[in-house]
């Protein structure tokens, strides 16, 4: 310890203990997020609106899937899109009511993106839920509401229990874009 303390300072003996995994900091618990998104680099730039709307269901998918797994509901959604010379533009908007349903988080994403996408190859895409609160009990006349919540919590149990792909929308079952935190399905040449 005199050897690093001569070499490092008051640092020396401190540097010895985070290197035997001694620290005498408290733990503190994880905060909870203030956004939960998922993106899309495409291969190859695309100006084709069935990709980009396809695409933009698929991580609207994923975002829905991880806000579900969290407890928590997005009041904003935002979305990202990047051209084929690397220009940003990022949008959002204020949703109703707040959801961790896809269909909400899809449309909104949509009526984001058709404006920008005009005339231009996209190169990325992504979608943000922001504004987060946990999951409040529902009133008495959301039951149309409640079903879907209850149907899109059951596809998430099957594709925990029997892999992601168990529940895909038609829509998306040629879709390359591959789930959060996965890799791309697709084999590298």
């Amino acid at each position: 310890e005199a050897l690093l303390e001569r070499r490092f300072g008051r640092q020396g003996p401190i540097l010895r203990q985070r290197a035997l995994g001694i620290d005498p900091d408290p733990v503190v618990p994880r905060r909870p997020p203030k956004s939960i998104g998922h993106e899309h680099t495409f291969e190859a730039d695309t100006a084709d609106p069935e990709v980009i709307e396809a695409t933009l269901l698929a991580l609207a998918e994923g975002v829905a899937g991880r806000l579900r797994a969290a407890g928590l509901r997005a009041g904003t959604v935002a979305v990202k899109v990047r051209d084929a010379r690397f220009r940003t533009i990022t949008r959002q908007t204020r949703l109703a009511a707040p959801t961790d349903l896809a269909e909400p988080i899809w449309r909104a994403a949509m009526e984001l993106v058709r404006p920008e996408v005009r005339g231009i190859r996209v190169r990325l895409l992504g979608i943000s839920a922001e504004h987060l609160e946990t999951a409040a009990q529902l009133g008495l006349f959301d039951a149309a509401e409640e079903r879907r919540r209850r149907l899109a919590r059951a596809a998430d149990e099957l594709r925990r229990r029997f892999g992601r792909r168990a529940v895909v929308r038609a829509r998306l079952l040629d879709s390359s874009v591959p789930a959060p935190f996965d890799r791309d399905p697709r084999p590298r040449e």
